[in-house]
C-alpha cells in the first residue's frame, strides 16, 4: 500500500513539513528520505504542542 504525504498549509516552499496520510510519520520536504515515525499519542501531543505555541506567539 502506497502512502501519500500532505504538506503543511503553514509551510513556505523552502521550509516544509509533510505528514503521511496515516498520521504515523513526519518528514522534511528537503530531506524526504529521513522519516520520523510516530504513534497516535505522540502525534496528538505534537499537534497540541504546536497549537499551544502558536497561541503563545512563539510560532508564526
Amino acid at each position: 500500500m502506497t502512502m501519500t504525504w500532505r504538506k503543511s498549509s503553514f509551510s513556505d516552499p523552502d521550509n516544509c513539513v509533510e505528514i503521511r496520510s496515516d498520521l504515523h510519520a513526519i518528514r522534511d520536504t528537503k530531506h524526504p528520505q529521513v522519516i520520523l515515525s510516530v504513534g497516535d499519542s505522540t502525534f496528538g501531543r505534537l499537534v497540541k504542542f504546536v497549537q499551544a505555541e502558536r497561541g503563545s506567539g512563539l510560532l508564526p
